[in-house]
């Protein structure tokens, strides 16, 4: 839960204007990190300021080292001990956090270390030089933007907020998942989910899938879990994916939430709670309305960044259950599910085992600004940590070297089914093969929110600005209804270069 931003200027004597223009724009996201804000002087090639927000207290020490660079992480990196010790590079002292061990990993190794980081990230890194680093996960599970202006002024932002006030001065760009910036320069490609990214034949022929992925599952919830004593929750739908995880955690926590929405007596609702009096969890239930749904729209559009019907309409619950799950202090999600395992209907109609990896491989792809960004949002407006075990690297390297006949039976028309199997393990049979729902759908939102906007909206308002400036044609009356929205928060803002449309469009 943090929050990132810098601005480098190009000259040392706009220093103190540089410094209070990082302290405006950081205001727009000041809900990543409502108790410790950090701010770092960059010096050297750049010059600038880079800040932390976070929602832990954090000491200078923990980020700033002895040879004036420092490192600023949102997210969690898994895999820098094991690192460090395959380098031999020693640990000491009384800082032993993750910002100091990537910085002697930095220093170590430079850019050749970001393709061997494992975890959900994004981070901005100055050297001892004064050279800014900005990068982000291959999984893009961490979000962060950028702008140059005519004058190669550089601001860095974890969400478009940060930009909001610059009007068309700034063109804002998403940093793509698995890149990285150095000072103002261009974008460069460090890992990107493809191939090689698989577990060859050779390396999974001589196991069991079904013990295998269920091993992996496991492994992915423990080292997601903290030694400490925290709360731990898991936002519950009462699909397979969700239903897993929140089996799988109960095994290893004597202890845990669930937490559903929907309308009264809607799938989602009904299923989530047997699940929760299945494994024995502390389930709490929100019913929807109407009303609050539709009052809830400019919050949710504001917060989620976009206008792109289906993600915010599924955003509705997640602002929602985000709030009624903010007493737990890390909560799992089981977003990724579809995407690893073929989850998605339209699997079914895959006839190649290349057509189906060559999907499974976009699925994954396009979750950093769908999915990915809408869990984000609504977790960081309500200080919420965020697991995804279901998007672990090793997980996903596993999944997808495994032939698609497993994931997906076009006679039983069953999607995600060696999921399914793993999960006949701990869940109940209609649980394990329920049908799936998208969202929107099984929560029962879908209906009520279209009959009011198709009351709101005529045809005649719709038919004559369906056309935006930029060539781009709204989808639908709900669209039309979510843009003109949009455009109340970020009135000038080019969205082209950062905002992505979901293409199972209903």
């Amino acid at each position: 839960m943090a929050g990132l931003a810098a601005v480098l200027s190009d000259t040392k004597k706009r220093n103190a204007k540089t410094r209070e223009l990082l302290l405006l724009l950081t205001e727009n996201i000041s809900h990543r990190g409502i108790k410790t804000k950090l701010i770092k002087d960059i010096s050297g090639v750049k010059n600038g300021f880079a800040c932390l927000l976070s929602n832990y207290n954090i000491k200078p020490e923990s980020f700033e080292n002895s040879d004036g660079s420092f490192t600023f992480i949102d997210g969690k990196i898994y895999n820098l001990d094991s690192l460090l010790k395959n380098l031999a590079i020693s640990c000491s002292g009384k800082n032993k956090g993750d910002s100091y061990k990537f910085s002697l990993l930095f220093k170590k190794m430079g850019t050749c270390l970001f393709p061997l980081l494992e975890g959900s990230f994004a981070i901005l890194h100055s050297d001892s030089d004064g050279n800014l680093f900005a990068l982000r996960d291959f999984i893009g599970r961490k979000p962060l933007y950028y702008a140059v202006n005519k004058k190669e002024n550089l601001i860095i932002g974890s969400e478009v907020k940060v930009f909001k006030d610059f009007g068309k001065d700034f063109i804002v760009r998403e940093l793509s998942p698995g890149n990285y910036l150095k000072n103002n320069g261009a974008q460069i490609d460090f890992k990107r989910l493809d191939y090689s990214q698989a577990l060859s034949e050779e390396d999974i022929k001589f196991e069991n899938p079904f013990e295998s992925i269920d091993r992996f599952l496991n492994q992915a919830i423990k080292k997601r879990i903290s030694d400490k004593s925290y709360q731990y929750g898991v936002w519950l739908s009462g699909g397979l994916d969700s239903s897993i995880i929140a089996a799988i955690m109960k095994k290893h926590k004597d202890e845990i939430y669930t937490y559903s929405v929907g309308f009264d007596n809607s799938s989602d609702i009904i299923y989530s709670r047997k699940v929760a009096e299945y494994i024995g969890s502390n389930h709490y239930e929100y019913n929807l309305g109407i009303n609050e749904i539709f009052k809830s729209i400019p919050e949710v559009i504001y917060t989620l960044e976009s206008f792109d019907a289906p993600l915010v309409r599924s955003s509705i619950g997640n602002l929602i259950v985000s709030r009624i799950s903010s007493e737990s202090d890390i909560i799992f999600s089981g977003e990724g599910g579809d995407e690893v395992f073929a989850g998605y209907n339209y699997f079914l109609d895959l006839n190649s085992y290349d057509s189906v990896q060559d999907e499974l491989y976009n699925a994954i792809n396009s979750l950093h600004n769908t999915a990915l960004q809408r869990v984000d949002r609504f977790a960081n407006k309500y200080s919420i940590d965020v697991k995804l075990p279901l998007l672990d690297e090793q997980l996903i390297g596993y999944s997808l070297g495994l032939p698609p006949e497993l994931k997906i039976d076009k006679k039983k028309k069953a999607t995600k089914n060696i999921l399914r199997k793993v999960a006949e393990k701990y869940l109940p049979e209609d649980v394990v093969w329920r049908k799936k729902d998208k969202f929107w759908e099984g929560s029962g939102i879908y209906d009520k929110v279209q009959n009011r906007i198709e009351g709101i909206i005529s045809d005649k308002e719709f038919e004559e600005n369906s056309l935006l400036k930029n060539g781009f044609k709204l989808r639908n009356k709900e669209e039309y209804y979510y843009y003109k929205t949009f455009r109340r928060f970020f009135p000038d803002m080019d969205y082209s270069k950062f905002l992505s449309f979901t293409e199972d469009f209903n």
